[in-house]
């Protein structure tokens, strides 16, 4: 077992702290593109992209956002309409263990469907390394993925290793920041009234009262906002639109 300090020269170091130091401060799209082109001056990759995905239960994907750094349109297109994320054994391994995995390693301990495997050698997506994280309650989890002639070494995963974290906080962050925006634009200003109102306490007679509407109404905007905020509950819409800035914690 090496150190850090026999693995990692001086100018790998000098990177890794320019790197955690711009996630800390990561707040968009193009300066999320920075930072994964910061890391692949450390690692030397050809396409990264980084998604995260909200979990039910039993650990299976509910919903999935992503952060597309490089990867060929023509690909994630491919992976979205045929569903490969339920073939990919790279995807799967991710869901399961948050744990760093060299793609061989992974594809070598796994029954590939001949589907996923034509489709990935027809863009050579073959070489790589994926790692990722969850939340303490496995609720929402995390992969980014790169692809690319990379060697499997003692260097790169500590690398990896080390920026995962960072790189998770400063993409999902950027996630964050684009959703709130797409959502911001879609809501009312009387749905955010009727937020507001929930996150209260109040019921929809009590908000039908308050803002003399019928309550058929009032539960009109509530099923708008819960659909706009893909909320399964009305509680869950507050949390959401709290946690998204829609509307204030007061």
């Amino acid at each position: 077992m090496f150190s850090a300090a026999e693995i990692l020269s001086k100018k790998d170091c000098f990177l890794l702290l320019e790197i955690v130091n711009s996630c800390v401060s990561c707040s968009n799209v193009t300066e999320a593109g920075s930072i994964a082109n910061k890391t692949r001056d450390l690692i030397g990759f050809d396409h990264a992209v980084y998604g995260l995905a909200k979990l039910n239960h039993h650990g299976c994907i509910t919903a999935y956002e992503t952060l597309n750094f490089s990867y060929p349109a023509e690909w994630l297109d491919a992976y979205r309409t045929n569903n490969f994320h339920l073939l990919d054994p790279i995807t799967t391994e991710n869901f399961k263990n948050y744990s760093l995995q060299y793609w061989k390693d992974t594809f070598n301990t796994y029954d590939v469907e001949a589907k996923f495997l034509s489709a990935a050698l027809d863009f050579r997506l073959v070489d790589g390394y994926a790692i990722g994280i969850t939340n303490s309650f496995r609720t929402e989890g995390c992969i980014f993925s790169i692809s690319g002639p990379i060697k499997k070494e003692p260097r790169n995963e500590l690398v990896l290793n080390l920026l995962a974290p960072h790189l998770h906080q400063a993409f999902r962050q950027v996630l964050s920041v684009e959703k709130k925006g797409k959502i911001s634009t879609t809501i009312t200003i009387r749905e955010r009234e009727v937020l507001n109102w929930i996150k209260k306490g109040k019921s929809s007679w009590d908000i039908s009262t308050i803002l003399a509407i019928s309550e058929r109404t009032v539960k009109f905007h509530v099923d708008n906002v819960m659909r706009k905020l893909d909320a399964v509950s009305r509680i869950h819409a507050v949390a959401v639109a709290l946690s998204v800035g829609l509307i204030d914690i007061d």
